[in-house]
């Protein structure tokens, strides 16, 4: 939703459905600048919003962790997935600090519905958390433990990781070199 379309009506049924809705929008901070680029729902105080970056780690950018907050511009700002889980949690789930925790890929089915079957299928949708997003355009497509998937499916592993509480956790050095000694004895 970056930006008006030529579609002035739509633009203005879009605004009004947004406005009633129970939703929180994406934006993303550009690192090398700082700036942000906002959905053109923005700025409305009514509505809610987090950033969607995601830290990028070793091997060339694979996603593995997930940002809970963030220090912007002299302020601790939340992440997308830390309020999405928040809201739909009913309570804060995890404190907001400048923090990363690495994303459980533990393998997940997502249902996923085009926009028009939407209607015939309301038990998809009803006490979930719903991401609307691209599935197949490659601009969003990132690596994961899992292989490449789209941004939209990262965002849901990041979601519950944080509702569950059960990010991966990193096992001590004197563990990891106990069992790397016991694994080339065998080999």
């Amino acid at each position: 939703f970056e930006g008006l379309k030529d579609d002035t009506i739509g633009d203005k049924m879009l605004l009004e459905i947004v406005r009633k809705s129970n939703a929180v929008f994406a934006y993303k901070i550009i690192d090398r600048t700082e700036e942000e680029v906002h959905s053109f729902f923005m700025p409305n105080d009514s509505l809610m919003e987090g950033y969607v970056n995601m830290p990028r780690q070793l091997y060339g950018g694979l996603k593995r962790s997930l940002s809970v907050g963030r220090l912007h511009k002299g302020k601790l700002t939340p992440s997308f997935v830390k309020i999405v889980a928040d809201k739909y949690a009913g309570e804060e789930v995890m404190p907001l600090t400048d923090k990363e925790i690495r994303i459980n890929f533990a393998p997940t089915h997502y249902e996923v519905i085009k926009y028009s079957d939407v209607m015939m299928h309301p038990e998809l949708i009803e006490d979930r958390i719903v991401l609307l997003g691209a599935l197949k355009e490659e601009v969003d497509m990132h690596y994961t433990p899992l292989g490449k998937m789209p941004g939209t499916e990262v965002l849901g592993y990041a979601i519950e990781t944080m509702l569950k509480h059960n990010e991966v956790k990193t096992a001590p050095l004197w563990i990891v070199i106990i069992v790397s000694f016991v694994i080339t004895l065998f080999i």
